[in-house]
């Protein structure tokens, strides 16, 4: 029994040991192939190389003894999985969400939200109303017959209704809720009933309504986008290929048409997906690039550099920066479960935002965004199924070959801002 006893062991240990060689070969060839990465000749040399270290980085945490109760082996493939993800900011431009915060889930297991928004950082405020409303941030459902507006705390809650379809405003009845956005001091929505299209507005700590002219006979296509800049709302998705117009305090006049038709004859607006407004108006086609119109007529269009995996189909976007020469653009990009930031002026990329394979958290139904960019560090808001999500925007890496640089040139890890 003492000689079975003391074989036994032996053969354990000598499969422990095996083990950990084949371990520790699995981390020099995952090694080896970071040191390809840095010393490939372009980025297409690069990616390729990238491709073959995760493969190698796959292998090691595959290994049973690569856990976190064996300590040496697991710091040295965080370190590992640390230099793999500089080497992929630098020649991908992938970044990754350092623990993103769930602020809310939706209350309904089978709801989703469709938009968030986020009160702007506003100073000298007095008005105990508006402060109230500045504690929150909002989000919108999507459910077509009963879509509701949500108020969310600022540093997470359970959301609470804040205007539903049945609620009863002055005369009118509140139809399924279409749109939402901040509106100079408070958050407002739009509704759509059989009369026609609802503005609905605080007044104190009420809700006021008022009918938006001539929205009976509106067309809705898709989701109806509505944003406000100066006062003035801007609605994409009520008439084909058409941007109305409604002027500051006018709300219940008949729109403007804002599109200048002259300029429209060989103009593809069927791909629009989105709309912006920070005094150029923007349209945002599923393909990524935006076309840029300034007083009704197109003055430029950015198109995306390409990048691995190219973007085939986009569904939403944010704009940050108040010209069209500085700020960037936020890509909601659900297919590949990432945000993709832009320079705003030449649609140059910046970096792929994601989250990481094993992180609790997956962008499997990405949908929305916004950027808040009035602290020290932007925050971006997503909205991700029956999520709302909170993140650090991470900072851009460095690119793979630094401007004027010759030879190798190793990936450096990402800058703090």
């Amino acid at each position: 029994m003492l000689v079975v006893a003391a074989l036994f062991f032996y053969g354990l240990t000598l499969t422990r040991q095996n083990d950990q060689d084949l371990a520790l070969e699995y981390f020099a060839a995952a090694d080896q192939r970071l040191v390809a990465v840095r010393d490939s000749p372009d980025e297409a040399a690069a990616i390729e190389a990238l491709d073959m270290a995760r493969q190698a980085l796959d292998e090691v945490r595959a290994s049973p003894n690569v856990t976190d109760t064996n300590p040496t082996l697991w710091l040295r493939y965080q370190e590992l999985q640390r230099e793999y993800e500089r080497a992929l900011a630098a020649v991908q431009h992938v970044t990754f969400l350092d623990a993103p915060t769930v602020l809310a889930t939706h209350p309904d297991p089978q709801g989703r939200f469709i938009s968030v928004v986020v009160p702007p950082a506003l100073v000298n405020i007095t008005d105990t109303n508006v402060l109230e409303g500045l504690r929150y941030i909002y989000a919108l459902d999507n459910d077509e017959q009963r879509a509701r507006l949500y108020r969310i705390p600022r540093d997470g809650g359970a959301p609470q209704p804040y205007l539903s379809p049945g609620q009863s405003v002055g005369t009118a009845i509140v139809g399924p809720l279409r749109a939402a956005l901040w509106r100079i001091d408070q958050v407002v929505a739009v509704d759509q009933a059989t009369s026609g299209f609802g503005y609905y507005f605080r007044n104190a700590s009420s809700w006021n309504y008022s009918k938006l002219g001539a929205s009976e006979i509106w067309s809705l296509r898709d989701q109806l986008d509505i944003e406000e800049y100066d006062g003035n709302l801007y609605v994409w998705g009520a008439q084909p290929n058409e941007l109305l117009k409604f002027r500051s305090g006018s709300y219940g006049d008949t729109p403007d048409f804002w599109l200048d038709p002259g300029g429209l004859a060989e103009l593809d607006l069927s791909t629009v997906v989105d709309m912006a407004v920070d005094g150029s108006v923007y349209l945002l086609r599923s393909d990524g690039s935006v076309m840029v119109f300034s007083l009704g007529q197109l003055v430029g269009e950015v198109k995306p550099e390409q990048i691995t995996p190219p973007i085939s189909i986009v569904n939403g976007f944010y704009v940050a920066g108040t010209t069209p020469e500085n700020g960037h653009f936020y890509l909601v990009d659900s297919r590949n479960e990432r945000v993709i930031q832009m320079e705003k002026s030449t649609g140059k990329v910046l970096q792929q935002i994601k989250v990481r394979p094993d992180d609790a958290l997956q962008l499997k139904e990405l949908a929305a965004l916004v950027v808040d960019d009035s602290g020290a560090r932007p925050i971006l808001y997503l909205v991700n199924g029956n999520q709302l999500l909170r993140a650090e925007l991470p900072a851009p890496p460095r690119p793979f070959r630094e401007p004027g640089t010759a030879g190798t040139s190793t990936p450096a890890a990402t800058p703090t801002p």
